[in-house]
């Protein structure tokens, strides 16, 4: 066997010639997802929204009341 095929062989079976697992592990987490999403895409039903034309509106709902909340941010509060 000549030198140059036996150094393709050897660089065939090498260890950088095997993906690292951080690369395997999201190839095969983003083809999951490819495949879920899909599969959610064709199962659901869609769903026509209508939404009013006139700002005022917004705030009449059909026979009942409406209460919008107001929201003040008083700063950016850590769980930890």
């Amino acid at each position: 066997m000549c030198k140059s095929k036996r150094k393709n062989i050897t660089s065939l079976n090498s260890i950088s010639s095997i993906p690292s697992p951080v690369y395997q592990c999201k190839k095969a987490f983003l083809l999951n997802i490819a495949v879920n999403c899909s599969l959610i895409r064709l199962n659901s039903s869609c769903m026509a929204v209508e939404f009013p034309m006139k700002v005022a509106d917004i705030f009449k709902p059909l026979g009942g009341m409406s209460q919008t909340a107001v929201l003040i941010l008083f700063g950016i509060h850590s769980t930890k």
